[in-house]
């Protein structure tokens, strides 16, 4: 999941990036770029907020040289020890499930978003496609977790 997380967020920083450097030729475009960005930040911001729960490399190496240990021992402490593990385990692994499920999501309104802008505004058409072709892109092989059933 890690891999496809930082996909995600090398995807958003160089929308936005692209989407900051576009001429606003009006009210609506401008407004219409905003939003893009914001939406755009949101896949940032979703993996900021768990990445503490996320963990590190080092910390899936510490859990797995420990949980590997565990099976090498018979004690009394085994399922305390085994149920410490899980809790950790689930924790890290849940925490990616969620945000890589968020930065599908969001990429998915991102199109919608770059879809209905074009429609009601004709002068960001170009922006529209170029977002709508990235998000293509990022969306064209989704992980397991990606795809939720009532997403």
């Amino acid at each position: 999941h890690v891999e496809r997380i930082e996909e995600y967020q090398a995807f958003a920083k160089t929308l936005v990036d692209l989407l900051k450097k576009q001429p606003a030729s009006g009210d609506e475009t401008k407004a219409f770029i905003e939003d893009l960005i914001s939406t755009a930040q949101q896949i940032q911001d979703e993996y900021n907020n768990q990445k503490e729960n996320m963990k590190s490399a080092s910390f899936a190496a510490e859990l797995t040289r420990k949980t590997m240990a565990l099976t090498q021992t018979a004690s009394t402490n085994n399922l305390a020890s085994y149920m410490e593990l899980l809790k950790a385990w689930r924790g890290m692994g849940g925490a990616q499930d969620f945000v890589i499920a968020q930065c599908h999501t969001l990429a998915r309104s991102l199109f919608l978003k770059a879809s209905q802008g074009a429609l009601t505004n004709p002068g960001a058409v170009p922006i529209a496609m170029e977002v709508r072709g990235r998000c293509r892109e990022i969306l064209r092989s989704p992980d397991g977790y990606e795809i939720w059933p009532e997403y």
